[in-house]
Parts: structure tokens; C-alpha cells; sequence
């Protein structure tokens, strides 16, 4: 006599199960990482972000990490759902989704850095800059705050 029951044939379902536990464990996180300071080493660079990003009684507001993410959450999502895909056909992990997630992003707020559209500089500020091919540039002056925005994935 025959045997009959039921068979279950893991054709991939706990791999996907298990990434996606992963990557609800992770984060990544992108901009000015803790410990980055100017050249000269005499000033954070978050720091100098923030003040850009947020502006000062005297220094214009030029939020180049909000309009980043603002102007292009549509092109973030579906970039994050391309990554989640590719999870799912297990062609990456969620570690390597988010690494993708996280240069992305960078290339994004790097792009904005540069691009603006930002309130011109003050003649004083042009005077200060280093870099003479910079000097009307918001946000540039050797690049080393569009350098140093960078990404890492992490535990939550």
C-alpha cells in the first residue's frame, strides 16, 4: 500500500521570511556621520549641516537633506521596492537592499548639494572661500561637506 500525505517543499519561502526579518532589524541612515569635522579639524561637520541645513539669524536656510528626500520620494520608493524585489528573488540581501538604499540616498542629497537651487552667498563669504571655481556656490567651497555625506547600515 501506497503512503499519502503532504509534502512541504520550501522552494525559498523561510530564506525571504528570514530577510525580511532582517531587514525589519536594520536601519540605514544617511548624511554627515558623527566624527567628520572640516578640513582644518576645528569644526563638526554635522554641526555645519545642521546650520546650513536650518539656516541662522545671519546664514540662510538651504535644506539640501529635506528637498532630497521631499523632491524625490517618489523615485526613493520605488527604488526601495526594485531592492525589496530583489530580496524576495533572492538575488541580494537585506543588508546589501539597504547598502543599495543607502548610496542612492547619497547620490541624491550629494546631487542637491551641488544643484541647489540656493540663496546666493554674501560678498563676505565669497571673500572666505578657498576655491575659486566654487566661490558663488552655496554649500561648496572644497566639497567636503558633499564628501562626507555618506550612509551606514546599522541594528535599530
Amino acid at each position: 500500500m501506497a503512503k499519502t500525505g503532504v509534502f512541504d517543499i520550501d522552494k525559498g519561502w523561510s530564506k525571504i521570511i528570514r530577510e525580511m526579518k532582517q531587514a525589519a532589524e536594520l536601519t540605514v541612515e544617511v548624511g554627515v556621520q558623527a566624527g567628520e569635522t572640516t578640513e582644518d579639524g576645528k569644526a563638526d561637520l554635522a554641526a555645519v549641516a545642521s546650520i546650513n541645513e536650518f539656516g541662522t539669524d545671519t546664514i540662510p536656510s538651504r535644506p539640501f537633506m529635506r528637498e532630497s528626500f521631499d523632491q524625490n520620494i517618489g523615485k526613493i520608493d520605488k527604488f526601495m521596492q526594485d531592492a525589496g524585489g530583489k530580496i524576495v528573488a533572492h538575488q541580494i540581501s537585506a543588508r546589501q537592499g539597504l547598502e543599495l538604499v543607502g548610496y542612492e540616498m547619497t547620490g541624491i542629497i550629494q546631487k542637491k548639494i551641488v544643484d541647489g537651487p540656493w540663496v546666493p552667498n554674501t560678498p563676505a563669504t565669497i571673500r572666505q572661500k578657498k576655491n575659486e571655481k566654487d566661490k558663488n556656490s552655496p554649500l561648496i567651497d572644497i566639497g567636503r561637506l558633499r564628501q562626507s555625506i555618506r550612509h551606514e547600515v546599522k541594528p535599530k
